[in-house]
């Protein structure tokens, strides 16, 4: 970024703040606070150890210095402001899940291609933490880069230790499940709780599939898969019949858990893992000293708002590359150093390298991006 786009950039940041809403994080008195000025550019310098007595003087300082990037502590400290960790006095953390395309396997190129598989992620992560753990005080964060933030907040997780939190990332990402396990307690007929029962609803949903088909192309379907003949097919198709009715768990697992079942069942249920479990970043979540990123402040490597946002349907309706804009859609002459697809406003449309005109929440995506100099 030459000194002309930084200027302009950082002009535009200001002017963002001048007027911008941001939320108040709670027990703000209590966090540390961070900031990367844009100064400090081409180096990546966090100017880190700040404490403010109130949250009006947070939002003087966004204000009057309008920062590149801007961040709070996940913990709460006794003397936020203390220059060494061991001195801050550490009184407990939020528990923190961070989902970023970078950690999802197969992520599409696409940005917003790449945005929503990560939103299904955050949705399942959603279901899985309120569901499994009981989890109340859940606030989910659109981080303005790559992904989202899901913050717990109930006063159970405040005090809990890295290793406590590392079980946590592991049941969510089914580290080490035993599927053994799971088929001898469905071999008795217990579904119970957790993966158990999110793995019998799985199955069930793949199963019931077969019922919807014709008999012929299901039975051709069904004996495709290893160990299932003739009579075996005739059976799975029948318990899917049954399963398609509304059967329960309990009334079917049993059958599926038969020896001679198993080459079928298997490598449905290791399908189901995969489409289940949650590829959450492990070091955000068991640090419990971590930095994240303000709600209401912008990012500083896109332009974009981080957006905190409400309930699961409010995640589901979410549309960032709409609703995380914070600029405006005035033109704004640039220098493209290199061909680019511009995917905003639910379109999408290639901007080749050269100078051209572009609005201004575009110009400054791409600036940010390194991607763009003022023309």
């Amino acid at each position: 970024m030459n000194r002309r786009t930084l200027e302009f950039v950082s002009r535009r940041f200001r002017s963002y703040y001048a007027r911008a809403h941001i939320p108040e994080p709670p027990r703000a008195r209590e966090r540390e606070w961070a900031f990367v000025r844009f100064e400090s550019l081409p180096a990546f310098v966090v100017r880190r150890h700040m404490g403010f007595s109130t949250f009006d003087d947070v939002l003087l300082f966004l204000r009057s210095e309008a920062p590149m990037h801007a961040y709070y502590s996940t913990a709460l400290y006794a003397n936020p402001s203390a220059q060494s960790m061991q001195k801050k006095g550490w009184r407990g953390a939020e528990l923190i899940f961070d989902l970023d395309a970078d950690h999802l396997r197969d992520a599409p190129q696409s940005y917003s291609a790449m945005l929503e598989l990560v939103k299904k992620e955050t949705l399942k992560l959603v279901e899985l933490i309120v569901d499994d753990f009981g989890f109340e005080d859940v606030h989910v964060v659109f981080s303005g880069g790559r992904g989202y933030h899901v913050h717990v907040r109930d006063e159970a997780v405040l005090s809990l230790g890295s290793s406590e939190r590392r079980e946590i990332v592991d049941y969510v990402r089914a580290t080490g499940i035993e599927l053994g396990y799971v088929m001898d307690r469905w071999s008795q007929r217990k579904v119970g709780h957790g993966w158990s029962a999110r793995l019998a609803r799985c199955v069930g949903r793949h199963i019931a599939q077969y019922a919807a088909m014709e008999p012929k192309d299901a039975l051709r379907a069904l004996q495709k898969f290893p160990g299932v003949g003739k009579k075996r097919a005739e059976r799975l198709l029948a318990l899917a019949r049954r399963i398609a009715r509304g059967e329960p768990p309990e009334g079917w697992v049993g059958e599926l858990a038969l020896w001679d079942t198993r080459k079928f069942t298997i490598p449905l249920l290791e399908r189901c893992v995969r489409t289940l479990l949650c590829e959450v970043d492990e070091p955000v979540s068991t640090d419990i000293k971590r930095l994240i990123r303000l709600e209401g402040s912008l990012h500083g490597k896109t332009g974009l708002r981080v957006v905190p946002i409400g309930g699961v349907e409010d995640l589901r309706t979410f549309e960032p590359l709409s609703d995380a804009i914070a600029f405006s859609d005035a033109p704004v002459r640039v220098r493209m150093l290199k061909p680019s697809t511009m995917e905003f406003c639910g379109e999408r449309e290639h901007v080749e390298q050269g100078e051209c005109e572009l609005p201004e929440y575009a110009a400054i995506y791409f600036m940010c991006r390194g991607m763009a100099e003022l023309a």
